[in-house]
């Protein structure tokens, strides 16, 4: 089978939706599929992969980390030549459109991945009208699902939400998979001495972006009340964004500035090396669409404190595997208290983390992508022949 993935994100940008798109590469590779990458060249950037292809992007001036793909100017020279079995994009705009657009050409099926919940995001775009925008980006969303052939949902949370917003195109649920192999190799490597964080600190993490819709004010609201009853917790947050200045100055503000180690961006193999030392996860995103970095800390053993969200929901069991919370700064807190106060249970949740991780093992959930694959193809077939 030969596949074309169209993606608005790649290399050498880090995201939950590059590392989805990399992952299921490699594994898709791996099971003999031929994988070709659209995705907009990165400035600075030379791509070494012959089959990655690299379109011409632009850069607002604001966010020079995520280029656009200009669909006008793209050369897809490689695949026309040879066309893919299937296209599967994982964005619902500019490269999106053009994997559509150049699918219809070729006479092939689409299947899309619905990574993000882009009315969230809206505020980027300032001063443009927010509600506006809101409505705009969910009936883009919304009517792009509707146009190709399998829609995929990373969590059951966002198949139910696309449901319920109309979506029409039949809804498959698979979340990204884990390369396990990196958390065996992370316990080599500890980093505490790196950030400077004592060996018998508690340790709290979070990786991701650091930006508003990740809710990261939230969190550091909430660990200043952890700080204040555990003097000698220390937080790592393992990310950069937008809005990494502006949480400095939070944590400042909140008298935790000491305890509280910003990173910046980090690669995946130093990610498992930060979650093998940490004692509790936080996810307060309520935006995100899947919980991929929560897999990799439970790889490690490593509980859960997230605020509940259709990312989380069938992946973090509350008392089993993590806690969940409302949105609150003091329930956050508390439920972080409480398993740094409590070893036994801490030790009981890590290992049904562990035994959760191995159900997103990469290689079995490629299998299940490539199922997906198979279906879709069948389908179109059988649609082909009928008419």
């Amino acid at each position: 089978m030969r596949i074309a993935l169209f993606t608005e994100c790649y290399a050498p940008i880090v995201n939950g939706v590059v590392v989805s798109v990399s992952t299921f590469a490699a594994e898709l590779k791996r099971l003999g599929v031929e994988v070709w990458i659209v995705a907009p060249r990165f400035p600075g950037y030379t791509e070494r992969d012959p089959h990655v292809v690299r379109i011409a992007s632009v850069c607002f001036p604001g966010e020079p980390k995520y280029p656009l793909a200009v669909p006008g100017l793209a050369r897809l020279k490689a695949l026309d030549r040879q066309p893919p079995d299937l296209v599967h994009t994982h964005s619902p705009f500019l490269a999106g459109r053009l994997g559509l657009r150049a699918a219809r050409r070729w006479g092939v099926p689409v299947v899309f991945t619905f990574h993000t919940i882009y009315e969230e995001y809206v505020h980027y775009l300032r001063p443009l009208p927010q509600g506006w925008l809101r409505r705009r980006a969910r009936a883009l969303s919304r009517g792009y699902a509707n146009r190709v052939d399998r829609v995929i949902a990373p969590s059951e949370g966002l198949r139910d939400l696309l449901l319920s917003d109309g979506v029409l195109t039949p809804i498959e649920v698979l979340p990204t998979g884990v390369d396990l192999s990196l958390a065996d190799r992370a316990r080599l490597a500890p980093i505490r001495d790196t950030w400077g964080i004592p060996e018998e600190a508690p340790l709290l993490l979070y990786v991701g972006r650091v930006a508003r819709e990740k809710n990261v004010e939230m969190m550091l609201e909430a660990f200043a009340r952890i700080h204040s009853r555990t003097a000698t917790a220390a937080l790592l947050v393992a990310g950069g964004g937008a809005d990494l200045e502006a949480a400095r100055e939070t944590a400042r503000r909140l008298g935790v500035g000491e305890a509280v180690r910003f990173t910046g961006y980090l690669d995946r193999g130093d990610v498992f090396r930060c979650a093998a030392e940490a004692d509790v996860f936080l996810f307060p995103s309520v935006t995100d669409t899947q919980g991929i970095v929560i897999v990799e800390a439970m790889a490690l053993g490593v509980p859960c404190v997230a605020t509940e969200s259709a990312a989380v929901r069938g992946l973090v069991i509350s008392g089993r595997n993590g806690l969940l919370t409302e949105n609150d700064p003091g329930a956050f807190a508390q439920a972080a208290l409480r398993l740094l106060g409590d070893p036994a249970l801490r030790a009981r949740m890590a290992e049904q983390a562990l035994e959760t991780a191995s159900r997103y093992a990469a290689a079995p959930l490629a299998e299940r992508l490539l199922a997906i694959y198979e279906r879709t193809l069948a389908s179109a077939g059988a649609l082909a022949a009928a008419s």
